[in-house]
């Protein structure tokens, strides 16, 4: 289906609209494509390879240019992604949508930019705009659970932590190579050698190309942030290790002088003064306890708990 792009998205009874004043929008399923698209000028290489889509590029034709998008979307808690392919000719924007999502997001976008005195640059760049617009937000949700996560490390709870700590590296990293897919998309659109864009107006793809290049520079910072995070929970891990091997410390030298008491006198040789004594037994005991208490005493000094 084909669309003036002005105030609103205007649907065009021809198959092969000849553009005039307003910008161009065909928002076509596979059928369509496959069926119009030789017709258009698009190479069957990228007619076929629409049908499979594993990353966000752009590359220049003779005459067009040829993308695809992997565009992030994060549903209960799981990464998913919506796939999109494009071709940009003069004055003439064609959408894959398959599954007819675009076109709700793209009538909201006209009203609201107003595309009615909009160049053809401006109304792409509106788009692609539109894929990052939230995604600030998505960046400080993420850098909340990170610091939430640190929170929980210096109070000792570390439940969990890899598990979580590596499904938001995970994100991390999937956002970060989109935003620098994003990015060379952007320097793309600027280099222009299809010749489609008026050289006036390529700053705007230098807008969103800066954009997109922060966004990426967030996520990567983020992704050094969890990284410190990691450290500061394996110096909690190092701290109760050590703890623990304070404390075994403490119960082995305790026990090391009664052990030694007992193998003195558990020997039973015959000339043992003790041996006999009805007072030996008891004596042992005093001595240990007195042992026991020196020791005690001397780890609380020493500040070994």
């Amino acid at each position: 289906m084909y669309y003036r792009v002005g105030k609103k998205l205007e649907p065009l009874g021809v198959p092969l609209p000849d553009g005039g004043a307003h910008p161009l929008l065909a928002l076509m399923s596979p059928e369509e494509l496959r069926r119009e698209g030789p017709g258009l000028g698009f190479a069957e290489r990228t007619i076929q390879e629409c049908g499979n889509i594993r990353l966000s590029k752009i590359e220049s034709l003779y005459g067009y240019l040829f993308g695809t998008l992997r565009i992030p979307l994060k549903n209960k808690n799981a990464w998913k992604h919506e796939a999109l392919a494009f071709y940009i000719k003069k004055g003439l924007l064609v959408i894959l949508d398959e599954k007819g999502i675009i076109q709700k997001r793209l009538a909201a976008l006209a009203t609201l930019k107003n595309w009615d005195r909009a160049s053809f640059e401006q109304m792409i760049y509106d788009i692609l705009n539109d894929l990052i617009r939230d995604d600030l937000s998505v960046l400080e949700g993420l850098e909340s659970r990170i610091t939430l996560l640190e929170e929980n490390v210096l109070n000792d709870a570390l439940a969990d932590f890899n598990r979580k700590l590596t499904l938001l590296r995970r994100e991390l990293l999937y956002l970060h190579s989109y935003y620098e897919e994003l990015v060379g998309i952007g320097e793309e659109l600027q280099e222009n050698e299809a010749a489609v864009f008026e050289p006036k107006r390529l700053k705007l793809f230098k807008l969103f190309t800066e954009r997109a290049a922060r966004l990426s520079s967030n996520a990567q910072t983020l992704r050094e942030y969890s990284m410190q995070v990691r450290e500061v929970y394996q110096a909690q891990v190092d701290i109760q290790q050590n703890r623990v091997m304070k404390v075994l410390a403490v119960v082995t030298t305790l026990f090391s002088p009664l052990a030694l008491i007992v193998g003195w006198y558990g020997m039973n040789f015959t000339g043992m003064p003790e041996l006999r004594w009805p007072m030996g037994y008891p004596m042992v005991i005093m001595l240990s306890l007195a042992v026991v208490v020196a020791c005690l005493i001397f780890f609380r000094r020493k500040k070994f708990f």
